[in-house]
């Protein structure tokens, strides 16, 4: 019903799509999947558009996802996605009692999911989040710190979403190579999504072919310039629009948002699922 209500304005062809992007998202997943979500510019709304990608996850898709804050500007991701300072402090309160009763210094690996979710704090749509930029995991915003810090609980969960923020082209391709599907967020102007272009078919040459979400943060720019920009690109690219409700310094709801912002977040989370299903592994970067 939740997926009706969300498409019943949606006419033809569109609306058949949406909904076959609603099945990819309800869809099993044989193994535990990553999904980066990067930009080579400051500014696109990157952890705006992870936030997104990983709440529509949580909120549609049976088993667990966490989402990961891994950028080098802070709190990003977690915040957008609605994550309270309550939370915060109950997760570290859970941590703390499910260690008291552990000896030595160093806890021992997770067995269960239930065990590698205790200490991730969840927002209200049940998403469970990891901030490796708060002063708990010094050093972790470095790939390989993310892989390790990563590592105990990446099997756990059916998806991890982590937001890298803006990156440079040599990490670009360390993340494309160490995720199962990579989302290259890039602004509506022409410079950047130039720059964006140029980065998404040097990963296609590569070998990890990226998802480019267009994201317009200041609006005025009609979709089909965008979509003549993006003819370059070496697959069609996702089109989020202008929305100033999602610019707010609130999370929005999603029941805020436009009907269009929310078919555009619903797809690119469905590609970046239906990605992750036909990428067989990760290899040849660094894997947690």
């Amino acid at each position: 019903m939740k997926a009706l209500s969300l498409l019943s304005s949606t006419p033809g062809a569109r609306l058949d799509f949406l909904l076959d992007a609603d099945r990819a998202l309800h869809g099993a997943v044989p193994l535990a999947r990553r999904v980066a979500v990067v930009s080579v510019d400051g500014g696109t709304g990157c952890s705006t558009i992870a936030a997104a990608v990983a709440t529509t996850m949580a909120g549609r898709h049976r088993g667990p996802v966490v989402l990961v804050d891994a950028g080098r500007n802070g709190p990003g991701a977690g915040v957008r996605a609605g994550l309270s300072d309550d939370a915060r402090r109950l997760a570290d309160e859970e941590l703390a009692a499910a260690r008291a009763g552990v000896e030595g210094d160093e806890p021992r690996p997770p067995t269960t999911l239930a065990e590698a979710m205790t200490g991730l704090p969840r927002t209200a749509s049940g998403l469970a989040c990891l901030d490796l930029t708060r002063e708990t995991f010094p050093g972790c915003l470095d790939l390989r710190d993310w892989a390790d810090r990563l590592a105990p609980i990446s099997r756990f969960p059916d998806f991890v979403v982590t937001d890298f923020g803006v990156r440079d082209r040599d990490e670009l391709s360390t993340i494309a190579a160490s995720n199962h599907a990579t989302c290259l967020v890039a602004g509506a102007s022409r410079e950047r999504l130039t720059r964006a272009i140029a980065q998404a078919t040097w990963l296609e040459d590569e070998g990890h072919a990226p998802l480019v979400c267009i994201n317009d943060t200041r609006g005025g720019v009609s979709r089909r310039q965008l979509r003549l920009l993006s003819r370059a690109l070496p697959r069609p690219a996702v089109l989020m629009p202008h929305d100033p409700t999602r610019l707010g310094a609130d999370p929005a709801r999603s029941t805020a948002l436009s009907q269009r912002s929310r078919n555009a977040v619903l797809e690119l989370t469905a590609s970046l699922m239906t990605a992750c299903q036909q990428t067989p592994d990760a290899g040849g970067g660094i894997v947690p």
